[in-house]
């Protein structure tokens, strides 16, 4: 494609304007909408990322690269197989021993979409401000505090539809729950996008217990401090399918090194390695 991809604009100085990324984001729902439900076999993209969705000569944004794609059979809705995808993008349930569906896909969309709306990527330690290392978490942050504003302060034509920003971070936030029955399919989430529905008031109950947990301790009900990036660690093992934080005990287990580069391409099974991507030629199962 003549502009190469959606990742070439993360890098570039300047991204495209927020309403062309508007348009982005809409391009690309309703073409897993097409995935997940026109089709006449139901698809699971299973990696959708900035690297995957390419742009015409008119910005206008196509999904590809199906190497990792999942034909679903006629009435089939959920499938066992192992992880695939990339980091950062993989939604919680690929680590936890339990059929997939498309609403693995709607989480690595909204976590693309967040990443639209403030035109950088999800994770970004280098950011001088440390609630802002874990972009969905600073979103999150700014939804609840009713500061939406700030994640576009530096796009004026962004800035200047905020009501539309605010429907659209909503979204994102539906996209990205924990349990994926709560997840919106991709086509009630195009209706959201394109204001066809009223979005609402999302839930973010694992992030919020999470928090729960640390003023606890900052209360003195957990012995030992716990600090912000604990808290973001958290995030990053829902996001990165990396670590686990064991609240009973407050340790950080395995957690993600926050100064390990987040790989461009789609992870591969590895000697002493816990990711894999299996081939076509495996077992499905239809629970």
């Amino acid at each position: 494609m003549s502009n190469g991809t959606l990742a070439d604009f993360y890098l570039a100085l300047q991204g495209p304007a927020g309403t062309r990324r508007i348009e982005i984001a809409c391009d690309v729902a309703r073409g897993l909408s097409y995935l997940h439900d026109d089709c006449t076999r139901h698809i699971i993209h299973c990696d959708i990322k900035p690297q995957n969705i390419l742009l015409d000569g008119f910005l206008t944004a196509k999904i590809s690269d199906f190497g990792l794609a999942k034909l679903l059979m006629a009435n089939q809705t959920r499938t066992t197989t192992g992880v695939r995808g990339t980091r950062g993008y993989l939604a919680p349930e690929w680590f936890r021993n339990m059929p997939i569906s498309s609403k693995v896909d709607v989480y690595s969309f909204g976590i693309l979409l967040v990443e639209l709306i403030c035109c950088r990527k999800n994770y970004k330690p280098e950011s001088k401000i440390e609630a802002q290392i874990v972009l969905v978490d600073w979103a999150y942050d700014c939804y609840h505090d009713g500061s939406v504003l700030t994640l576009v302060e530096s796009d004026e034509e962004a800035s200047s539809d905020i009501k539309r920003v605010g429907r659209f971070v909503m979204t994102a936030l539906w996209c990205i729950q924990e349990d994926p029955s709560l997840r919106p399919t991709m086509k009630k989430i195009t209706r959201m996008l394109e204001g066809v529905v009223e979005v609402p008031v999302p839930q973010f109950q694992a992030l919020l217990s999470v928090r729960s947990w640390y003023h606890q301790a900052q209360d003195g009900q957990r012995e030992g401090p716990i600090s912000k990036s604990e808290i973001s660690l958290y995030v990053l093992e829902v996001a990165y399918g990396k670590g686990t934080i064991d609240p009973s005990g407050g340790s950080v287990i395995d957690a993600v090194d926050p100064n390990l580069e987040e790989p461009e391409s789609p992870v591969h099974s590895a000697e002493g390695s816990n990711w894999s991507v299996k081939g076509d030629d495996e077992e499905d199962e239809d629970p």
